[in-house]
């Protein structure tokens, strides 16, 4: 038996979606300094190489010196917060 409600599914399912979705107020660029905030609630500064349309599992993202990430991770722009 399904307990969830079909408008929760569908909340659920936006969320998600958006996740993936590239932002295009994100204006960085190669030589940019991005803060990240990693899967375990740390945070990591990285100097952005190249911005990639699908960096991965066909998300949008960036590659640095000091490694990559998805763009729904950044949460500053060269010291700015977003």
């Amino acid at each position: 038996m399904d307990k969830i409600s079909p408008e929760l599914r569908a909340a659920i399912a936006a969320a998600f979606a958006s996740m993936d979705a590239p932002d295009p107020t994100l204006a960085y660029n190669p030589g940019d300094t991005v803060t990240m905030k990693m899967w375990n609630g740390s945070t990591r500064d990285v100097r952005v190489i190249e911005r990639h349309a699908d960096i991965k599992n066909g998300k949008a993202g960036f590659e640095g010196l000091e490694g990559w990430g998805y763009d729904n991770q950044i949460v500053a722009i060269n010291g700015v917060q977003l």
